[in-house]
């Protein structure tokens, strides 16, 4: 919490090495809003047992439901949802990569879908703005 940083260990990370999550406003409040309410040593443990939970399938569908998201969806796609908003708030595509934890910038390209507003922004960024003189060039003849 002091450093705002959640950090799997190497031994529970995908890439077998120590990866750090910056946790973000909203993350911080919830972890807050959580400290003390459970005797459990783990801040999302199951009431009932104390451990943590092995999967939120269950608790996915039942917010996917309440939430009104077509069933269709699946949590992977709030990731995907999440990386383009990064984009379109104008964070680079490394930036999501070191985000995302991505070794391979290739793969991050996959959560990057350009919408018309990013690519109008994007041709519009290497655009030259022409103005008008002040006062009308007059050529005379010699």
């Amino acid at each position: 919490m002091a450093n705002e940083v959640w950090l799997v260990p190497a031994t529970d990370a995908k890439s077998k090495k120590p990866n750090p999550h910056y946790l973000n406003e909203s993350a911080l409040w919830i972890l807050r809003e959580m400290s003390g309410k459970s005797a459990s040593e783990y801040v999302f443990a199951n009431p009932e047992t104390g451990k943590p939970y092995t999967t939120i399938t269950r608790v996915w569908y039942r917010i996917r439901k309440k939430a009104g998201i077509n069933s269709k969806a699946r949590i992977h796609d709030l990731r995907h949802s999440w990386a383009h908003r990064v984009l379109v708030q104008g964070h680079s595509v490394a930036e999501l990569q070191m985000a995302l934890h991505h070794a391979d910038p290739r793969t991050t390209m996959l959560y990057s879908h350009a919408s018309p507003s990013m690519m109008r922004q994007v041709a519009g960024s290497a655009s030259l703005r022409l103005e008008a003189p002040a006062r009308p060039l007059v050529i005379e003849a010699a």
